[in-house]
């Protein structure tokens, strides 16, 4: 709570928090509920929420919740959920687009203030009404990395969330398409993995831990290695705990490295790519050094 009141203090945009099924302790809606009463300014961003274990009611219950709390700064931040989340959960999600569509239509009909019965592919409702929603407009960011719920994400939602290791051509790739099918005022955020440290060799340790993290989901780690001018067999590799890929320029280009000049360019680099929303992503000892950020990244 005092790291975000201190960055909004710092003139940080906002504050995103992530939940994930055995990875997080935190309830990511009861955390925001608290930092909208402790920050008065910045935004509030779920960066982002696996909706499997929320019914879509309650979570348009919960965004109409933290939009009143927040004075209209929530961001509701979605996705269809990791594979580990999935299988912990015990969910088959064959079809995560169309289930992800039904989602987002029943949060958008009962912040709008309509009383709705549904029958859909995967959610039925037979009547439900939000006392609170009347004519709400939540912002609805969800994550995308493939090349088809990059498409479906650019035509639906009010932001797409880039995934974090996105390198600079792989984000190219991405804004291309984004821009194809998106309307005007769309927002794009990616997350930027930063290691302050003026050790290279013991940054690239770090740098690769949390790169593997995305190489080795299926599908995932062939998308933006392909797109970034990597071998994606470097993806199938790694799954089978073969690392000779693992270089430092592919690790470098996944991760921002090194002292604050680094994460800088690297920003702004994004920016220039297309990027309207870079999130800072860095362990909680290095969180001290980024507050005085904000005036360098303008």
């Amino acid at each position: 709570m005092e790291l975000a009141k201190r960055a909004e203090e710092s003139g940080f945009y906002g504050v995103a928090l992530a939940e994930h099924v055995g990875a997080s302790s935190e309830d990511v809606m009861v955390a925001m509920g608290a930092l909208s009463q402790v920050c008065k300014k910045i935004k509030l961003l779920t960066n982002l929420i696996n909706h499997h274990p929320r019914h879509p009611v309650v979570l348009a219950m919960a965004a109409s919740t933290l939009s009143a709390a927040s004075n209209g700064r929530f961001i509701l931040g979605l996705g269809t959920g990791a594979a580990d989340s999935l299988q912990s959960l015990n969910v088959d999600d064959e079809h995560p687009i169309r289930k992800m569509g039904e989602v987002m239509e029943i949060i958008r009909r009962l912040l709008a203030g309509e009383e709705v019965s549904y029958r859909g592919d995967f959610f039925k409702i037979s009547s439900a009404k939000l006392v609170q929603g009347k004519g709400l407009h939540v912002p609805i960011f969800v994550a995308g990395i493939q090349n088809a719920m990059l498409r479906f994400v650019s035509k639906r939602a009010d932001g797409i969330l880039l995934s974090n290791g996105s390198t600079v051509e792989y984000v190219k790739h991405c804004v291309k398409i984004i821009k194809e099918f998106s309307p005007p005022h769309f927002e794009t955020a990616c997350s930027i993995s930063y290691i302050p440290t003026s050790n290279r060799e013991e940054g690239l340790k770090i740098a690769r831990e949390i790169v593997l993290r995305y190489l080795v989901i299926p599908g995932i780690g062939e998308t933006i290695l392909e797109n970034s001018g990597f071998d994606p067999n470097i993806a199938k590799d790694a799954r089978k705990q073969v690392y000779r890929g693992l270089k430092p320029e592919l690790l470098e280009s996944m991760v921002a490295l090194g002292k604050e000049e680094k994460l800088i360019e690297r920003i702004h680099i994004m920016r220039k790519s297309g990027i309207t929303i870079p999130i800072i992503l860095t362990q909680p000892p290095y969180i001290e050094r980024l507050l005085s950020l904000p005036s360098s990244l303008a």
